[in-house]
């Protein structure tokens, strides 16, 4: 069976019960899925694909425009998020991302009679063992001097393609190809991801629209959201980010609420408004989006650092030229391409270049998916609402509807809110017990800094408030 034998695939099924058809069937996937392999540039250089990426209907701002530095990268992104779904896979350069070495076709493994989570086992076990194989032809082509084996040829073949001059001394040409064993990765296809993500998206689309407007903030950023966790309120990371921003909790408690009743960071709007508040910051730091947005993703220092560095440069510069220096633009490219540093360097380029091809799916959402149901519910305007006091959350959500599904930051264990708490909702609640936060407070203060802005403007929760006991029949009688 070439890579696999059936005791390499046991461990994906209950041995107990496979049958000699299951072992039939594992034999005959993976001669298709040999067979099946087809090349990641064929599949995505046709037709729609060159139109759309060459925005035909203008839907990107032009300061979100793809720069050649990171045009291989976006257009492979672009390929992941708006072509291929998870049956597909690429074994690839971690660097250099359009440098393909195989293209997996696992399609043939939703016909076969196996249960889901066999196929999953399949899928990722074949993956594995042809990311090792090819880490192995790799390291295999560091140590000789000419390709011997089909798939070292073809290796060569497709990195010379690419195209990357290969070293001619026998030392560089050992630390070339090692470089590229340890960079090799396999990225599977995100485009059904990419689905469920705007079907989560939609019912809070028109809160979100009124958010970004309200800030004035370019609309393209909601693509950040999609990137860091495909718009999916429960994504939680190995290292604890969590939510559709995924905020880790170092940063998430500078803007948000989170406390042992409540954690901002689930809740898809409120975390975008302190999601909004984050970039707003990044933004006035570094006067450019493209900053602004890697910043999200590694911080604000190394991106100081390397602006000063080309700062530097223009100033030697200025200093030797006079009015004729040629002076550097410190755009995101440019800071990437003279400041070496592992927290910046592949991972800053890669995430901005993630974001610009999700921007693209995004704008040309509805040519990139069949039936897309965006006219599903939508919460419409959602404002958001302090409790002047300490309120029982069962009676609120007793009488209101709409509370709980719009409120998941607050934990179902929470028995009794204290004053200051965050509620949002798409209907009027009441005063005194509620306080509406205006537009302009949710602009110019972080969420957990809401009450104090309005406390200090004199704007806040009235002094005369009802009596906790008393707040579950105000409420039946006024909501």
């Amino acid at each position: 069976m070439g890579l696999w034998d059936v005791a390499s695939l046991a461990w994906a099924v209950d041995v107990a019960n496979t049958t000699q058809n299951d072992v039939a069937i594992y034999q005959k996937i993976y001669q298709e899925l040999q067979q099946s392999t087809q090349e990641f540039h064929q599949l995505g250089n046709n037709e729609k694909f060159k139109r759309l990426i060459s925005d035909p209907a203008g839907r990107i701002d032009p300061q979100f425009k793809i720069a050649p530095y990171f045009k291989d990268a976006v257009s492979f992104w672009f390929k992941i998020y708006s072509f291929y779904d998870s049956s597909f896979a690429v074994i690839h350069d971690r660097e250099y991302l359009d440098l393909v070495y195989a293209s997996l076709n696992f399609t043939e493994l939703k016909d076969t009679p196996l249960k889901q989570f066999i196929q999953q086992g399949l899928q990722e076990q074949f993956a594995s063992e042809k990311l090792l194989e090819t880490k192995r032809s790799l390291t295999n082509l560091s140590r000789q001097a000419k390709a011997s084996t089909d798939l070292e040829k073809d290796l060569v073949t497709k990195i010379k393609a690419y195209p990357l001059k290969i070293p001619f001394t026998a030392r560089t040409r050992k630390d070339f190809y090692q470089n590229l064993a340890a960079n090799a990765r396999l990225q599977t296809g995100l485009h059904d991801h990419f689905r469920q993500g705007l079907e989560r998206y939609f019912p809070y689309q028109t809160a979100l629209n009124a958010y970004f407007a309200n800030f004035n903030m370019p609309p393209e950023l909601l693509a950040i959201s999609f990137v860091e966790s495909s718009f999916n309120p429960k994504a939680q990371s190995f290292v604890g980010a969590l939510g559709i921003w995924q905020f880790m909790p170092k940063i998430g408690r500078h803007f948000l609420p989170m406390n042992k009743d409540m954690d901002g960071r689930q809740n898809p709007l409120l975390a975008t408004l302190g999601a909004l508040h984050l970039l707003q910051e990044n933004f006035q730091i570094f006067k450019r989006w493209d900053l602004a947005i890697s910043a999200y993703n590694s911080g604000t220092k190394h991106l100081l650092l390397a602006k000063k560095k080309v700062q530097k440069i223009n100033h030697q510069r200025q200093k030797q030229f006079g009015k004729k220096a040629k002076l550097l633009t410190p755009d995101l490219a440019t800071l990437l391409q003279n400041y070496d540093h592992p927290h910046l360097g592949f991972a800053s380029k890669n995430y901005y270049s993630e974001f610009l091809a999700m921007q693209w799916s995004l704008a040309y959402r509805e040519q990139l998916f069949v039936n897309l149901p965006e006219k599903t519910k939508d919460y419409g305007v959602v404002d958001a609402y302090l409790t002047c006091q300490k309120m029982p959350w069962a009676a609120i959500k007793a009488q209101h509807a709409q509370i709980p599904e719009l409120n998941n930051h607050i934990f179902a264990t929470a028995k009794e809110l204290a004053a200051g708490t965050i509620i949002l909702s798409n209907q009027s609640l009441p005063a005194p017990q509620f306080l509406r936060v205006p537009e302009d407070i949710q602009r110019r203060f972080r969420p957990i800094r809401w009450m104090q802005g309005l406390q200090k403007e004199k704007r806040g929760c009235p002094n005369s408030t009802l009596a906790t006991s008393a707040i579950k029949a105000e409420i039946s009688e006024e909501i």
